[in-house]
């Protein structure tokens, strides 16, 4: 049974919430046109050409079908690893700093070639520039353990700097600094 108070959301009593007539009926279709599939993935956020290639794939698409719909994609501007390369480094360097390590670790994984990414992730991120991010960052957490013991909290943040992909001489030598800028202070 539906309720009355909340006609659009289709709920049922239980608070389970029931998929709609029309979304019922795409379920479990494979799309037609590996091409309008591509358009769908690029609407949330730009991929590189081997994670296109495998999403298709894994969506059921022949390999001369994949590869055709890549290359009218790279004809059309629409996928270029050296494009997503560049926005994936600015958005990693806006919005969750990372080391240069990790950062190429990722690119990586979503199937970017090193010769692709390396002369962008210099340009953007050379790694003078990594120091001073790993500050940044140790700082806001560091000031954040303000209530716990000093080893506690310099173990917790040198930790922190490390699970970012920041080199252990790195992550300790900033939280000595900031252990030593706070003792003058």
């Amino acid at each position: 049974m539906m309720t009355r108070s909340s006609p659009r959301s289709w709920r049922r009593r239980s608070g389970r919430r029931s998929a709609s007539p029309s979304r019922r009926l795409r379920r479990g279709k494979t799309p037609a046109d590996p091409l309008a599939y591509l358009f769908r993935l690029l609407r949330y956020r730009p991929r590189s050409v081997a994670e296109v290639r495998h999403r298709l794939a894994r969506q059921g698409f022949s390999a001369d079908q994949v590869e055709e719909t890549i290359r009218r994609a790279k004809e059309a501007g629409l996928l270029d690893d050296r494009v997503f390369a560049k926005l994936w480094i600015e958005d990693r360097l806006l919005h969750r700093p990372a080391s240069r390590r990790a950062i190429a670790t990722e690119l990586i994984e979503k199937g970017v070639e090193r010769e692709v990414f390396e002369p962008l992730l210099d340009e953007a991120y050379p790694p003078i520039r990594e120091r001073e991010v790993a500050l940044r960052l140790a700082s806001g957490r560091y000031a954040r353990l303000k209530g716990l013991e000093p080893a506690r909290r310099a173990r917790r943040t040198a930790d922190f700097l490390m699970r970012r992909g920041f080199a252990r001489s790195l992550a300790i030598a900033i939280v000595r600094g900031l252990e030593e800028g706070e003792r003058d202070d």
